[in-house]
């Protein structure tokens, strides 16, 4: 039974819950329970993260693959060796848009071994919040200020001395 939750808990994604319209660090946690060593790991990212940088652990490197039409974008670490009981964050910055609404965003993780073996996981990360005003509501306030702001202008204007 413990090797089972060490398979189980090899791979997960930080933080678990995101706020629409912020800069956050996603962290892939990566943790090797098996003899064969990890040699590569890949990311899918939902189309609601707009990736803003990667950042690899020495002496790994990291590959940012477009979206196609049959998949989403990726990113892809590689050209290092996570042995056994080693434990890597790999981490990229992504942002959300300020009108994301609440859902659950899957990251499918996938984990090639020195074996030629892979190992897949679906991590999880929550939509909490949100922003409360989109870019055309804010196009909206500004004209709705703008109109009270002259209204306001002329009644002092108009107003008996």
């Amino acid at each position: 039974m413990l090797a089972f939750i060490l398979i189980l808990a090899q791979v997960s994604v930080r933080p678990t819950a995101v706020v629409p319209a912020q800069h956050e660090r996603y962290a892939v946690q990566v943790a090797n329970p098996a003899a064969a060593a990890i040699v590569a790991i890949r990311v899918a990212v939902p189309a609601a993260i707009t990736v803003l940088g990667v950042d690899a652990p020495p002496p790994w490197t990291a590959r940012l693959l477009p979206a196609a039409d049959t998949a989403p974008q990726a990113i892809e670490w590689d050209g290092g060796a996570l042995r056994q009981r080693e434990f890597r964050e790999f981490a990229f910055l992504g942002r959300l848009p300020a009108d994301a609404r609440r859902a659950t965003l899957v990251l499918p993780v996938r984990v090639r071994l020195a074996d030629g073996t892979t190992r897949e996981w679906r991590a999880e990360v929550a939509i909490r919040g949100s922003v409360g005003v989109t870019s055309g509501g804010a196009f909206v306030l500004a004209a709705g200020a703008f109109g009270v702001a002259v209204l306001a202008v002329a009644l002092a204007l108009r107003r008996p001395r």
